[in-house]
């Protein structure tokens, strides 16, 4: 009888402890839900629970014009098993729809660069190149001319059996639409409403609040165009936000505990990256949607990733590694193209480096044909982007400053001379600091693409450019914060 009662003492200690220590992490996850993150076994439930929303914002949707065929088929049908569950806020429709025609014809130009590349190797005066008299070497004139004829031979057939089929898939493409088709019947009427102009004012007003304190997403954005509608006015900075409202007002139905958005956005207004690892969505996004709508979970995964998690928790869909890694790919060139547009005065300012001198660096000075780990390679690829993010970011607030210098040369009078040549030296050399850095930022971009699509780098090298990048962004920073102490 005493074995029997200290038995159940213990169980009744044992049970009133794990009470505790369920309501005591309870609360905790339910006071904090952004610090948590999602367990595997929970994924698998989210991703075959009927009330979990799928959205997909703009750029996921624009990478099926840029990849190839089987991956674009295989994407769809991901999308096309989940379309009872996928829904896409009007500001991703409007985007996807607006740009659409920009990225199939982008594509055919890469082509058709492709195309009168490879042509030049057989096109092209090699002798005269090298400073070499035709007449005076006819023999070594023939050989050359004898190469290039078999180096023609095989271009073409390469060009008729891979590249053209390509690109006449392209046209047909910007002809009749049919991946549009795809993603219209896969999507439906599952879009949000267009909002009316008093709730877009009342986002506007909202976000610059938010961006002035840096509240998630958006805040890195530096657009400064203005699109209109059906009657509409949209401010392109707020594009994040417009779409982030939408999606909390969908996740408030009560059929909805978990939202899964699949975005290439890699900007840290979206991410938590800390030591050049990504962990997922900033804990004041989650935070909010959570808090704000009958959402239980939330995640933000990137399209890559998207494919890993349904070949692994699906059961009856088809992903290939060659896929998962072209998006991969894909996903990087989109960020840098998406970085550039929204700076593309910047590019003026600062000048664009030539491509083809990227790629006499990557050849020349990276030593591709070294390989190391995977694993230093998952982090530098990671400390790069993070390094590439950090400079956007100071190089829009040294833009601003910069901005700010030019406008005294109309209003000199309310500055000293002295402090006015204090100005202008720092401005200067503001100006020198981010041409040297947007050089770094440039050249990393492109190796970074390079290691998507081979996994061939020299590590050392490629930290040492991170490294460099980082001083160079103190400099600026630096320098702005004396410029904004004589402005004062």
């Amino acid at each position: 009888t005493k074995n029997i009662t200290f038995l159940l003492i213990t169980l009744a200690i044992k049970y009133k402890l794990l009470s505790t220590l369920f309501k005591w992490n309870f609360v905790m996850r339910s006071t904090y839900p952004g610090f948590y993150s999602t367990t595997d076994e929970a994924l698998r439930d989210i991703w075959n629970s009927r009330s979990t929303l799928f959205v997909f914002d703009a750029n996921c949707l624009l990478n099926l014009y840029r990849c190839e065929e089987h991956t674009r088929k295989e994407i769809l049908n991901v999308m096309e098993e989940l379309s009872s569950r996928t829904w896409i806020p009007f500001q991703v429709g409007y985007e996807y729809q607006k740009n659409r025609r920009k990225v199939i014809q982008d594509s055919i130009n890469s082509l058709t660069t492709i195309q009168s590349e490879l042509q030049k190797s057989y096109t092209h005066n090699v002798l005269s190149q090298g400073s070499i008299k035709k007449h005076l070497n006819t023999a070594l004139s023939q050989e050359v001319t004898d190469l290039q004829k078999e180096i023609e031979k095989i271009v073409e057939k390469y060009l008729s059996s891979k590249i053209q089929p390509r690109v006449d898939s392209k046209n047909e493409v910007s002809r009749h639409d049919f991946i549009r088709d795809e993603i219209d019947k896969i999507i439906n009427d599952n879009i949000g409403s267009l909002p009316d102009q008093q709730k877009i004012n009342e986002i506007n007003a909202e976000g610059e609040k938010r961006y002035s304190n840096e509240i998630p997403p958006g805040f890195k954005d530096n657009k400064s165009e203005i699109n209109h509608f059906s009657g509409i006015e949209l401010t392109g900075k707020f594009g994040d936000l417009y779409l982030w409202k939408e999606i909390i007002e969908k996740a408030s139905a009560p059929d909805i505990t978990s939202v899964v958005f699949v975005c290439d956005d890699t900007k840290t207004d979206w991410w938590y990256i800390q030591n050049g690892k990504t962990h997922g969505p900033l804990e004041a996004l989650k935070t909010e949607i959570c808090k704000e709508s009958s959402v239980e979970n939330f995640s933000l995964i990137n399209q890559s990733t998207f494919l890993l998690h349904a070949k692994k928790y699906l059961g009856n869909v088809t992903v290939s590694e060659s896929s998962v890694q072209e998006v991969k790919v894909l996903s990087n060139i989109a960020s840098s193209e998406k970085i550039t547009e929204e700076n593309s005065d910047v590019e003026i300012t600062l000048g664009k480096r030539a491509y083809s001198e990227f790629d006499k660096y990557i050849k020349d000075s990276l030593s591709l044909h070294r390989t190391v780990s995977k694993k230093p390679l998952d982090y530098y690829f990671n400390s790069c982007k993070q390094a590439i993010s950090d400079f956007t970011s100071v190089e829009l607030r040294a833009r601003k400053i910069h901005s700010k210098v030019k406008s005294l040369n109309e209003d000199e009078d309310d500055y000293e001379t002295e402090t006015l040549e204090k100005i202008f030296e720092l401005r200067d050399e503001l100006v020198e600091y981010m041409i040297q850095a947007k050089h770094l930022v440039n050249r990393l971009e492109r190796v970074m693409l390079d290691y998507s699509a081979n996994e061939l780098i020299d590590s050392d090298l490629l930290q040492r450019q991170i490294s460099r990048l980082e001083r160079w962004n103190g400099r600026v920073i630096s320098i702005c914060r004396k410029i904004a102490t004589l402005l004062r």
